[in-house]
Order: structure tokens, then sequence, then C-alpha cells
């Protein structure tokens, strides 16, 4: 698979691009005990990105190419529409609690749609080509974004955001809270206080930080990819470079 994409709170729903070219976007609505191609491509392409809105009812498709547009469906690939106000090559980020917020980040801006998709307005928010952002279910109008390799979190929607000194990262992710409504741990790939480059956690937006990895465990060059489990607290995956992928659990 070139990317792939559940539904933050209806996890069943899923889908993934690869690069074959009679099936390049395939979705599963049973938790992945079975796979079926999009009935329809609104373009012949392979791979590229995909999202999935929380509850799953919309999953946009940024096709392969090298200056694809963004497309959505909301009939699981019978038919598809164009998001308004974004150029080519837009990567999308879905929301985790509320299917109409959706994000996007192109040609180095943040946009913002809150009608699931249709409508996106700038933020005002400039980033890093290389950027992620990842919306935090635990605070609607919250976001974690990574610009380059520096974290900073974001309380207004991404129309500012607060960078974290002496944090570096090449990916981010979250998972499920200690305690039903508490903060949304974030995990990093990176180095916090010159501690060394590892695996970090923090639960109070930045304040404080464990590192989870130590240089004995000898992953090396890591794949920059890591997130949550969205149900069992203190749990992460993440890629490694040939390694497959790693599942961490913190002792509680």
């Amino acid at each position: 698979a070139s990317d792939v994409a559940a539904a933050w709170s209806a996890g069943k729903i899923a889908a993934y691009t690869c690069d074959n070219k009679k099936a390049p976007l395939n979705f599963t609505t049973d938790g992945g005990s079975s796979w079926f191609p999009s009935p329809k491509l609104p373009e012949r392409s392979t791979g590229g990105t995909v999202s999935v809105s929380c509850d799953g009812s919309r999953i946009f498709w940024v096709p392969g190419n090298v200056a694809a547009p963004v497309y959505f469906t909301t009939d699981q690939g019978n038919s598809w529409f164009k998001p308004n106000g974004l150029g080519l090559g837009a990567k999308i980020y879905a929301n985790t609690s509320d299917p109409m917020l959706v994000y996007a980040v192109c040609s180095g801006s943040v946009y913002r749609s809150e009608d699931g998709g249709t409508n996106f307005t700038a933020t005002g928010l400039s980033v890093a080509d290389n950027s992620e952002l990842v919306p935090c279910h635990d605070a609607p109008d919250g976001i974690w974004i990574r610009s380059g390799t520096s974290v900073g979190y974001s309380q207004d929607r991404a129309a500012t955001v607060d960078y974290i000194k002496d944090v570096s990262a090449n990916a981010i992710g979250t998972g499920a809270p200690k305690n039903e409504g508490g903060n949304a741990p974030l995990y990093i790939m990176g180095e916090v206080g010159g501690q060394g480059g590892g695996i970090y956690m923090t639960e109070d937006h930045g304040k404080h930080w464990s590192k989870l990895t130590t240089e004995k465990d000898g992953f090396g060059n890591l794949t920059p990819s890591i997130t949550g489990d969205a149900s069992v607290y203190g749990k992460f995956y993440f890629a490694t470079n040939g390694r497959g992928i790693i599942t961490g659990q913190i002792k509680t």
C-alpha cells in the first residue's frame, strides 16, 4: 500500500491506495476482513494519499500524479467531487471528532473546511512543505502541527500555533488518553532537550516529556511514521526501515 487511513470513531471503515492500475483505491467496512475497489475513479491514476472522516462518511483521495487535485466521495466511490478553494497536490487531514471539520496543507499554507471538505479557506498559517497535521480528538479546536522538524500546538483550528522550544521531530501522532476526557498523549519521533533521538511522549501539551526508547533498543534509521492506539492508553505503533511495524506499550 502507498497510504492507508481509517475512520477514528468508526474504525471498521478504512481505505488504502496502491500502485495497482486496476484498483488504486480500496475500501473496507468490516475492519479489513474484506476489501473492495472503488467502483468509480475520478481520474486514471495510482497511489497517492487518502484520508477518512472520523465517522467514515467522507473519503478524500489525492492521486499519485505530480500535480493532482483533491477528490472526495460520500458514497464509497460511486460519485466524486472536487473541493473548492484548494490547489493541486494538497494533503488532507480529517478531524478526529467532527466529521465536518477537515484540514489541508497546500503550497505551504494551512486550509480549513467546516462543511465536510466541500469548501476550504486559508487559516493564515504558513508551514514547511513537509509539514504534518494531527487533529486532537480530545479538543475539538485543537491540532498538533509539525512544520519541518518544529512541533507546535494550535488551540484555534490552525489559525495560530505555539511552537515548543527544544523539541524537534520527523513524525508525530496521538493516542488514547489515560482517563476519559483527559489529554490525548502526543508521540513523536525526534529529540527533546538534547536527550538524543528516539520516541517521546507528552501528556500536557509539551510541558513535560517521557523518553520511551533507549540507545539499547537499536532501531537505527527509522521511517518517519508514528501513531498512538485510538483505544488503548500508552500503546503506539511506529514504522522501521525494513523491519515492519513495531508496537510499543508504556508501563502503567
